[in-house]
């Protein structure tokens, strides 16, 4: 199901660089079907990333949550 979102995506990117490319010059579409397309998979790679990031909950020595524990951020 998510090679049509891409087979979509990429096609309305190339209609739009067709008509940019007529417009203007070649170079202008190239660049701009590489940055929607590439956009959209930026996106896509993003919200993979926010939805993978599980939840740390700090806890003391009996298993109750403590609530003046800290998580150190993480290093990507």
């Amino acid at each position: 199901m998510d090679i049509m979102k891409y087979l979509i995506v990429a096609g309305v990117s190339l209609i739009v660089a067709v008509i940019a490319g007529i417009m203007g010059n070649i170079l202008s579409g190239v660049l701009i079907f590489i940055l929607l397309f590439g956009g959209y998979i930026l996106l896509n790679v993003t919200k993979v990333m926010k939805t993978d990031t599980p939840e740390v909950v700090a806890t003391q020595g009996n298993n109750t949550p403590n609530p003046t524990a800290t998580v150190p951020p993480k290093d990507n």
